[in-house]
């Protein structure tokens, strides 16, 4: 590697660790807000009640989306990782890619294990029936990892496109999971925050250790627009739902813009989290350094020596 790329490399996996920094401050901030707060509890809970409060088939069937995505779902997203990375004969960057992803989805069912979430006397009636304890949500975790180690793995010029069209699916499961009344926001905004800071430590060592410069394609310069694009539609969508959507079925003590909002915020944190992922890698390939081959000894009849392979 030239030292050129050895600085390039080194630079993209300071930014990335900034930005795995970032995503494990965001998933620790939203735990202390709005779960250990009754006002963040307050809100969590009325964007909540603010789906369960329509129409049952409507959550059914984001709910029969969500069930696609099981344990033999995981282990092929797993083995669809670690494929492309093999194909590219990174296998460096397969394991890493599909070993980042399946801790961040294994932390995420511990973390719900383990961290608490008091009661101030505030839940709403309900909430009482089922089990919402769930930070962060298992599924936002896998939707966002998938579509991160994806981009990883890939080649970079491809890497705007693969996180485009996944960052679609990662925000409509993230999205999904409090549609489909079962998690609150919070839970979502951990789990791509969780996914985010897994991805991005991985990324950062093996950046540090064989990134090179590489020339960026032509939908990477489009990236930031586009994702500035995805997020106004994002907006605008919501809003316009929120007003024209019948407000008889909330309950008198929960604001009707709770779950758009909650909804907003979550779309938000995607698309934040993997433009910014794909935006970091965007002139970034993970190279397998050839060993250098010694230059043969000069030998009275020719002084040249051959040239080192690169």
């Amino acid at each position: 590697m030239t030292d050129q790329a050895d600085a390039h490399g080194l630079e993209t996996a300071r930014r990335l660790r900034v930005l795995a920094f970032v995503a494990v401050g965001v998933l620790v901030a939203t735990y202390l807000l709005l779960v250990l707060t009754p006002i963040g509890q307050s809100w969590d809970d009325a964007a909540l009640v603010g789906r369960l409060r329509e129409r049952g088939a409507d959550r059914a069937e984001v709910g029969r989306f969500l069930k696609s995505i099981d344990t033999v779902t995981l282990a092929l997203m797993v083995v669809v990782v670690v494929v492309v990375g093999l194909v590219r004969r990174r296998a460096r960057l397969a394991l890493l890619a599909g070993g980042a992803f399946f801790a961040a989805v294994a932390s995420a069912e511990l973390l719900k294990a383990v961290l608490p979430r008091p009661s101030y006397g505030t839940e709403l009636a309900i909430l009482a029936s089922k089990d919402y304890d769930t930070y962060p949500s298992g599924h936002a975790t896998i939707a966002t990892g998938f579509v991160l180690a994806l981009v990883m793995v890939n080649n970079n010029r491809w890497r705007p496109l693969v996180a485009l069209l996944g960052l679609l699916w990662s925000s409509a499961v993230a999205t999904g999971v409090v549609a489909a009344g079962w998690h609150r926001p919070s839970d979502a905004i951990g789990g791509i925050a969780l996914a985010t800071a897994w991805l991005s430590l991985s990324a950062a060592f093996l950046s540090r250790e064989r990134g090179l410069a590489a020339e960026p394609g032509r939908l990477a310069r489009a990236l930031p627009a586009l994702a500035a694009t995805l997020a106004t539609l994002v907006v605008v969508t919501a809003v316009v739902l929120a007003l024209t959507s019948s407000q008889a079925r909330q309950p008198a003590d929960v604001a009707w813009w709770a779950f758009p909002i909650g909804q907003i915020t979550i779309d938000l944190t995607a698309i934040a989290a993997v433009g910014t992922y794909a935006w970091l890698l965007k002139d970034l390939r993970f190279g397998d350094p050839q060993p250098r081959t010694p230059a043969p000894q000069a030998t009275p009849s020719s002084s040249a020596t051959q040239p080192d392979a690169v």
